[in-house]
């Protein structure tokens, strides 16, 4: 999957490059999941406040997103890429998207 800026998914213990990830997802089975099956779509993401600018980013992302990359999800159940196009998917009313769930935590790039 072509990575457009690069981010990372963090753990209170762990942190991935989330491009890093994908490489390690190369070659696992992809799945259908149910979305309301995915966990924390109803907790608040975002600590920090957006301002409109902010906002229409996002909404250009989720816009954008392409629904035939799986999202990648931890073996403990989270997501750790794809929020975007669970958002995309949510917002047309769909109710599974692809999926590729790790069946090992990944060795992660950084401890704290």
């Amino acid at each position: 999957m072509p990575i457009e800026h690069t981010h990372v998914f963090s753990t209170a213990e762990h942190t991935w490059t989330v491009s890093r990830l994908w490489e390690l997802a190369e070659g696992l089975p992809i799945e259908v999941i149910p979305i309301k099956g995915i966990q924390h779509l109803d907790e608040m993401m975002w600590e920090t406040h957006m301002n409109l600018q902010m906002f229409v980013n996002h909404a250009i992302r989720v816009d954008d997103a392409n629904l035939w990359y799986p999202i990648l999800i931890h073996p403990n159940g989270w997501v750790m890429d794809g929020y975007h196009r669970i958002a995309k998917a949510m917002k047309l009313g769909l109710e599974s998207i692809l999926a590729v769930r790790f069946v090992e935590e990944p060795e992660p790039d950084q401890e704290e």
